[in-house]
């Protein structure tokens, strides 16, 4: 009777359509559930999109196509979710990848619990928004694949140009424009925590200020994201120390996020765009966004403290750039 009735699913509504996703989404076995609809072929009538992803090979350490690369991000992110956001788990350390993840995280229990359970629209949380961009992350990699001249897969840019994918899913489903804003951050910027786990001594201040100035409390989204994405990648090849690398970096990110704002995420204005204005003369303009946004991050580097060290700072800066 299910396969009898899916090719009406154009007739339903996107809006039913999306209530419908959204519960799954929101539910257990989540990746169980995906599979059942892939298996009833749902994918043409309700998300095109993700067909492309479908036995498309990877290069190592990738050990399976995208499609079920995907497919054991979203099992993994439920595995990881549920271990953080309930009481410690003893036969977690059973696991040396969960024993690491509840040892370095799990301080952090209260906090992702509350975020998950956020919701940005009415019956619709982070949780199931996060389901969605975990399903549409590497859904651009189809349009991006490329090989090199050593015969290495690579898919530049498809963390771009999936964004701008998932942007029109989100608009069919008629989701919010926050939803639909934060689903495009999300993919956007998945694979940024990955990025700085390749630092050798971790995400400088910078970097992580960086990271939040441009993905607000959605980057609370991507580290979790970002550690499953990382172990469906590896599997069960994955090296330990690339494992605590990546966690690492989320505790340092979300450390500066939930503990350490006002220092690294959100420090106080030490000048304002007047005091350019009428104390240095600088002429009213864009500049003066861009000023004081380097003010903010030689302020987050410790490099200016008070007022007086950041207008010297911005008159060395201007003096260096040559702008007046």
């Amino acid at each position: 009777l299910m396969r009898k009735a899916v090719p009406e699913l154009p007739q339903i509504s996107p809006e039913r359509q999306r209530d419908e996703l959204i519960r799954i989404f929101a539910g257990k076995q989540t990746h169980i559930s995906i599979l059942a609809l892939q298996i009833l072929d749902t994918f043409p009538f309700l998300m095109p999109e993700l067909s492309s992803m479908v036995g498309l090979d990877q290069s190592p350490p990738h050990i399976k196509d995208v499609w079920n690369h995907t497919i054991d991000t979203i099992r993994v992110l439920e595995g990881i979710t549920n271990i953080l956001c309930t009481s410690p788990d003893p036969d977690a350390s059973g696991n040396l990848q969960l024993g690491i993840l509840s040892m370095r995280l799990g301080r952090f229990r209260e906090h992702f619990k509350k975020h998950l359970e956020l919701e940005p629209v009415t019956g619709r949380s982070i949780k199931s928004l996060l389901i969605l961009a975990a399903l549409y992350h590497d859904v651009a990699k189809s349009q991006t694949r490329t090989i090199d001249e050593n015969g290495r897969i690579r898919y530049f840019n498809h963390d771009q140009v999936g964004a701008e994918i998932i942007t029109q899913r989100a608009k069919a489903f008629r989701l919010s424009n926050i939803e639909i804003d934060r689903l495009a951050t999300i993919i956007r910027n998945h694979m940024r925590p990955s990025f700085l786990s390749h630092s050798e001594n971790g995400p400088s201040r910078r970097a992580v200020y960086r990271f939040f100035r441009d993905t607000g409390d959605s980057g609370v989204d991507i580290c979790l994201l970002s550690l499953a994405d990382v172990w469906a990648t590896y599997g069960p090849t994955m090296p330990q120390d690339r494992w605590e690398k990546q966690v690492d970096v989320v505790r340092t990110l979300l450390q500066a996020w939930w503990e350490q704002s006002r220092e690294k995420i959100n420090p106080p204005s030490l000048i304002s765009g007047h005091d350019l204005i009428n104390e240095l003369g600088i002429t009213p303009g864009p500049i003066i966004g861009d000023i004081l946004e380097v003010v903010r991050e030689a302020q987050v580097d410790n490099i200016v403290r008070t007022k007086e060290e950041a207008l010297i700072f911005v008159e060395n800066h201007l003096n260096n750039l040559q702008v007046y």
